[in-house]
């Protein structure tokens, strides 16, 4: 379960990526143009497909639908909610939506396998479970539940539209974590909107990717708490590790979802992502190294600083993924508020700061090292929520409520570890490694001796969907241990 992706990064800590083209969206649409000469005319349907086998056709402007599934409303509007799927796709890339008019593919949405081997009209799809795309062709296998059935539909449809409109042959990871952020939807009265992020399970029955994401996480298959992260290689970020056994594929399409769902909801990382597009046909490599590089120009910042922060940010999602994921709040804050660092060079004292009870990870601006004991103490009240009652906290948290088996409320602190160049046991060769972070329950009062050195964060233990309504901030001073 290995995706290739990001395969040997090697570039100094100092580059910016400002030397380099980022492109435009007319140049994918040429690569598109350059495929499309190549593909293969559909073939006649067989002689009495129709008339013998009880399967009916739907059409739409973008699609003829082949269907064995009874006439229901959940069915039958299948085409119409793939032409709103066009017009979304072709809001969501910013391209002219009057170029794609001619854009048709013919789709097999199917019960019983029989009656189409039978005609030999599966080609790849003989033995369906899920749903198949070949360029202007898709097969989608029925499914129990409306949603999820839409949700394979216009997988597949993401999937004809992008090689379409851009030919692309990209790294797995991408092609298929891009098909499934866009195909999950929401569709309320008459309207369709792609890459919604899923507010609760009940709004997408059956769709599972949270649930399976929290599962490895909790299982240990992925690691959160790993030591190294390869960044020369990041198909670590997507590793399902030794202790996975289930050989379940849907399992890595979920992390293929959730990376993506990351960078086009993260305020990081969103308009950087899209422009990934832009050079799709690029190697699995170069387009590796685009996206680093993207990131550090669109923020100003060395790669080597880029690298660090996504790896750091993408653990913290999987992390905390839920329902509802307030991804503007739960961003980690990598930056500093005005005198939010206290040194005095004749005392103990290292820190003497104030965070927030309604904001993730907030970086303190000072390094712990590994080894070194330092005491922390925090004060202060604030809110934890205000329906149906106001819940008060102090740093200890609230036994009312748990997350992540702590009480809500209660103070965390995390070091973000310095990169590596080696670690025993684990050879390296021009590539950059990442210790992930470590993690401490602090409380009102605690005593830690980190074992990695690194920049500290401190945060309240809080659900990433219920940041919104706390409101107040925490003291938090910090001095050696002796």
């Amino acid at each position: 379960f290995f995706i290739s992706f990001f395969v040997t990064i090697n570039c100094v800590a100092s580059e910016s990526g400002a030397d380099f083209e980022v492109g435009t969206i007319a140049d994918a649409e040429q690569v598109g143009a350059r495929m499309r000469t190549k593909w293969q005319k559909l073939e006649s349907l067989p002689k009495n497909f129709l008339t013998n086998t009880g399967i009916r056709q739907l059409n739409g402007k973008h699609i003829t639908l082949y269907t064995d599934i009874e006439s229901g409303v959940e069915t039958d509007r299948l085409p119409e909610i793939f032409d709103l799927m066009v017009s979304e796709l072709c809001v969501y890339f910013g391209v002219d939506l009057k170029k794609y008019d001619k854009f048709h593919v013919r789709a097999f949405l199917i019960d019983d396998l029989g009656k189409f081997n039978k005609y030999g009209v599966l080609k790849n799809a003989t033995d369906l479970r899920y749903g198949f795309s070949l360029q202007n062709q898709i097969w989608v296998r029925r499914q129990n539940g409306d949603y999820y059935q839409r949700h394979l539909f216009l997988h597949e449809g993401v999937h004809a539209f992008m090689f379409y409109a851009f030919g692309t042959f990209t790294p797995f990871w991408y092609r298929e974590g891009m098909a499934e952020m866009l195909a999950t939807h929401k569709f309320e009265n008459g309207k369709l909107k792609l890459g919604w992020f899923p507010a609760d399970s009940a709004s997408v029955l059956r769709l599972g990717r949270i649930e399976i994401i929290q599962r490895l996480v909790l299982d240990g298959v992925i690691g959160v708490d790993a030591d190294v992260v390869d960044i020369s290689d990041l198909s670590h970020l997507f590793y399902l590790g030794k202790n996975n056994q289930s050989g379940d594929q849907i399992e890595l399409y979920a992390l293929c979802w959730g990376f993506v769902m990351f960078c086009e909801h993260h305020p990081r990382y969103r308009n950087t992502f899209r422009k990934l597009v832009f050079r799709l046909k690029e190697s699995d490599n170069e387009f590796a190294m685009r996206l680093i590089r993207l990131i550090a120009r669109e923020d100003k910042i060395d790669i080597l600083t880029a690298q660090l922060r996504l790896v750091a940010d993408w653990n913290d999602f999987k992390k905390n993924i839920c329902y509802s994921y307030d991804f503007e709040r739960a961003a980690i804050d990598f930056r500093l508020t005005a005198n939010n660092v206290t040194k005095n060079n004749e005392s103990d004292l290292l820190l003497d700061t104030v965070i927030r009870a309604d904001r993730g990870w907030q970086n303190c601006g000072i390094k712990l090292e590994a080894g070194k004991s330092y005491k922390i103490t925090a004060t202060g009240r604030f809110q934890l929520a205000d329906k149906p009652a106001i819940w008060r906290s102090e740093p200890n948290g609230i036994t009312i409520k748990y997350n992540q088996k702590m009480p809500i409320g209660k103070l965390q602190a995390m070091i973000i570890p310095d990169p590596i160049k080696s670690v025993s046991g684990f050879p390296i060769a021009g590539k950059r490694n990442f210790l992930l972070p470590e993690y401490k329950e602090i409380g009102s009062i605690a005593t830690w001796q980190p074992v990695k050195t690194g920049l500290l964060f401190f945060k309240i233990n809080e659900s990433a969907a219920n940041l919104s309504d706390n409101k107040g901030t925490l003291t938090i001073k910090m001095e050696n241990n002796h």
